[in-house]
């Protein structure tokens, strides 16, 4: 036996849902499902360092090469690190194509997923 889903109405009386209502609620809750998934997939510049290993972190802020030290620097100075951004993206994948971090780390980064090390 299931329960019928029931709302109060505005007269204070209890009555089912319609239809329409119960999909709506759906929708509402499948909405906000989707933004609690984006915003963790937003994190300041030490929680994104902190998915780095140490050896990273260092071959990264020790990187010669202008691509990386824009990166960096972006990301540092952004309010929050966008996991799913196109230019996190592209930069984390570049750290991973230069050699600094090894290779299949972008993606775990990108997942929001420390190196086992770490």
């Amino acid at each position: 036996m299931t329960a019928t889903p029931m709302r109060i109405d505005v007269t204070g009386a209890l009555v089912p849902l319609t239809a329409d209502e119960i999909t709506q609620r759906q929708k509402d809750a499948d909405a906000a499902a989707n933004a609690v998934t984006a915003a963790s997939m937003r994190l300041d510049f030490l929680t994104f360092m902190t998915l780095f290993t140490t050896a990273e972190q260092t071959a990264i802020v020790n990187s010669a090469d202008p691509r990386v030290r824009l990166f960096s620097l972006m990301a540092a100075g952004a309010q929050y690190v966008d996991l799913t951004d196109p230019r996190v993206v592209s930069g984390t994948q570049l750290l991973e194509s230069l050699g600094l971090v090894v290779k299949g780390r972008a993606t775990q980064v990108l997942a929001g997923q420390a190196a086992p090390s770490n």
